[in-house]
């Protein structure tokens, strides 16, 4: 089914196929004290459950298993939990590893005012994607980046006007050309890094250079792993090129592109069809960025499509009234009224 944002188009051009179907809600409740209880209900088909696709999302052996059950012949559920002592541990167990795992951070802020003690919650994702030669600011303005993650162009042509359709044309189109120029540079600069090591006169940087475009046109479309070996990108750069020199630089660059390779197998492993995320505050939420709000729970839905090219931070605010200090007031003005009164009996 087509999504209208820029992110599955891209996706798509990266790796042929989603790698597999996995959806992973979590909700994190924030206690009055600040510790966090974290939850994770994962789904999907069992041969998804692997311990590296688990690991990805930081769910490794320090989590407690509440169900593991079948849902259909196929399907698993899982249901694990983790408390922390508050944000700065949890933050140490979600912490990011390169190409094995995305980073998340998160900070809680509580603010004593007496008769309400607000508190402010704070999860940062890393972003998923591991090629940044070319920012995505380079093409898309803040504001329509914000527009993507809000989904204000989601949604069948009949719901939208005429430039609301050009408009997502036009950053479909952006979006393109700028995952294309970002992943070509990846490639590129790599097979220059090459050229440099093997310092042969017979092909030069300069004419590396000169045929930029052409390998740029040559290879777009074709940024499919592997580079290492046999992959449709290698044969263009040789039939570009047409040098003697070409097999040795790439050997040279085989460091580069191993990693290209582990990057985008990183990043196809780390897609998943449903991920939501929520948080359940102390008290009455005040305000947040989050997608929905019920009782004092917040949820955000889709999330990586906000956190997969960038980082994105979701927050929530919520104030809780201080009870035991109503009554403290309550009982000094009354104790304050009665010997006001007892003073003024006194004197009459």
């Amino acid at each position: 089914m087509k999504r209208y944002a820029v992110r599955p188009a891209m996706i798509v051009t990266l790796a042929a196929a989603l790698s597999g179907c996995l959806e992973i809600e979590t909700t994190t409740r924030v206690h009055t004290d600040g510790r966090l209880t974290r939850t994770v209900i994962v789904s999907g088909d069992t041969s998804d459950f692997s311990k590296i696709r688990m690991s990805m999302f930081g769910l490794d052996s320090g989590w407690t298993v509440l169900s593991d059950s079948m849902q259909h012949e196929k399907e698993r559920k899982l249901t694990l939990q983790r408390e922390f002592d508050g944000a700065e541990s949890a933050s140490r167990a979600l912490a990011g590893i390169p190409m094995e795992k995305q980073g998340i951070s998160i900070r809680l802020d509580k603010r004593f005012r007496w008769f309400t003690t607000l508190y402010r919650y704070e999860e940062t994702w890393q972003k998923g994607y591991q090629l940044d030669r070319i920012p995505i600011s380079a093409y898309l303005s803040p504001e329509e980046i914000q527009m993507l993650r809000a989904g204000d162009l989601k949604g069948p042509d009949s719901l939208l006007t005429e430039g609301q359709k050009r408009h997502r044309a036009d950053l479909e189109k952006r979006g393109e050309e700028w995952f294309n120029r970002n992943t070509f540079e990846e490639i590129y600069l790599a097979f220059l890094d090459g050229v440099r090591t093997v310092n042969d006169s017979r092909l030069v940087p300069d004419t590396v250079l000169a045929a930029k475009e052409r390998l740029y046109t040559a290879v777009t479309g074709n940024f499919k792993p592997p580079l290492t070996h046999s992959g449709p990108i290698i044969g263009e750069f040789a039939g570009v090129l047409k040098n003697p020199v070409v097999p040795r630089v790439l050997e040279a660059a085989r460091p580069a592109f191993e990693k290209f390779d582990r990057a985008v197998d990183f990043m196809e492993r780390l897609q998943v069809p449903g991920y939501a995320s929520g948080v359940v505050m102390p008290g009455i939420i005040t305000n947040t960025n989050g997608s929905s709000v019920e009782g004092n729970k917040v949820r955000w839905k889709d999330i990586k499509d906000n956190t997969f090219y960038e980082g994105y931070t979701m927050w929530a605010e919520s104030s809780m009234v201080n009870w035991w200090a109503v009554v403290v007031t309550a009982l000094v003005l009354v104790a304050i009224g009665a010997l006001l009164v007892i003073g003024l009996v006194k004197k009459r």
